[in-house]
């Protein structure tokens, strides 16, 4: 790796090679910057934070690489130690950026103060050599109190962990792993370059491809999160909020998926109605009626275990059962002796209406057809329970 002069360790070659490296890492980065500013997951914070840290980046990247171009170019000792300066400043304020985009919030007073220290030390050492000083040859060494340097950067990886750790609680074990890999991988990279006085170049790749992957890991975890919003609210939408049953639009929703015709298909289809929920509402109140409804929709869970049942209206249920029709007859006489079981432990009775119809009556015929023919039958089973002279249709 020496030149014929034998004094500086980066060959032609090898600054050839090094320079390609950064090109790639910046039109990498580069990339990276246009796919965020498109991503219509990230709110505008997250496209700012993540964009930020990439100029981060992008300028530290510039500003190493000058630092090792600037040894070939004679005159330049001022620009040579302020590049420097500027590769070692960005780092710890990288580290603070990144934790705000992990944590969400300001980063740590003593993390700030140490980043301020060292800024301000590392543009004291331009003109001091307290970091780092020009040798022969434009060569730079690290100066005696260099050690400040490697303590900013301790410190600045401690928090990183931290916000590491608190980031994973939200991950898979998997991820857990991998970041914790691409710590130990990032602290390996500065540790190198650090340990051989600049000579191997491994921090700014090490830090360039890790931070490209956490990228990539919290774009998949924002994807995930969302998907588990959205999961949430369709359970909200589908699950009715009083009894735990299908809603309406899960009801709705089943409709439309068989609207075709039955044909072939065995299948039972159920309507269900209170009797007296009204009654109960005028006489007692909508919070007697609520139970009321929660006490019928226990029956009918009772009734079609593993079933999907549907709260369709404010008294009213459907059930859709696959079998024959025998299996049918099996559960609507069920139903009746679940009713008579819950009304040995109620204070309101519950007496339900249900109809019934099969698919092969009507094989032309969708599943909202069918659950037309089931709400006749159980309107007529309703108005017999009305012409009971116990029961006043006023109570309905």
């Amino acid at each position: 790796m020496f030149n014929k002069i034998g004094m500086r360790p980066l060959s032609q070659l090898y600054l050839s090679h090094y320079t390609a490296i950064i090109a790639v890492l910046e039109l990498s980065l580069l990339g990276m910057i246009i796919l965020i500013s498109n991503n219509r997951h990230y709110s505008h914070r997250k496209k700012i934070l993540c964009n930020f840290n990439l100029v981060l980046l992008l300028i530290y990247n510039v500003a190493d690489w000058a630092s090792v171009i600037l040894t070939f170019v004679d005159n330049s000792d001022l620009l040579h130690l302020t590049a420097k300066a500027i590769s070692y400043i960005l780092p710890p304020v990288f580290c603070c950026f990144v934790i705000r985009m992990l944590r969400q919030f300001k980063c740590p007073k003593i993390l700030l103060s140490v980043v301020v220290a060292n800024t301000i030390f590392e543009t004291a050492s331009i003109f001091t050599g307290w970091c780092f000083w020009l040798g022969p040859y434009n060569l730079l060494h690290q100066g005696p109190y260099h050690f400040f340097y490697t303590f900013c950067w301790v410190v600045c990886l401690i928090y990183v962990a931290k916000a590491l750790t608190l980031y994973s609680k939200s991950i898979s074990l998997g991820s857990k792993f991998f970041i914790a890999y691409m710590f130990v991988f990032v602290a390996a990279g500065v540790l190198t370059q650090d340990l051989s006085d600049g000579y191997i170049r491994t921090a700014g790749l090490t830090i360039n491809i890790a931070f490209t992957i956490l990228i990539l890991d919290y774009q998949i975890i924002d994807l995930e999160t969302s998907d588990q919003t959205i999961d949430q609210k369709e359970r909200i939408i589908l699950t009715d909020p009083l009894t735990g049953l299908k809603s309406r639009y899960a009801y709705e929703a089943l409709l439309k998926d068989d609207a075709s015709p039955l044909r072939e298909k065995q299948l039972t289809a159920f309507s269900i109605d209170i009797n007296g929920l009204k009654h109960v509402n005028d006489t007692y109140g909508h919070a007697a009626g609520d139970i009321l409804i929660k006490s019928a929709a226990q029956i009918i869970q009772k009734t079609f275990v593993g079933i999907p049942c549907y709260r369709t209206g404010g008294d009213e249920f459907a059930v859709v059962v696959y079998g024959s029709e025998d299996r049918g007859q099996e559960l609507l006489e069920k139903l009746s002796k679940e009713e008579q079981r819950a009304n040995q432990n109620l204070q309101l009775k519950v007496s339900l209406a249900a109809g019934m119809a099969f698919s092969q009556e009507n094989p032309n015929g969708n599943m909202k057809e069918l659950m037309i023919i089931a709400d006749q039958r159980m309107y007529n089973d309703k108005r017999k329970y009305y012409m009971d002279p116990k029961h006043d249709r006023r109570r309905r």
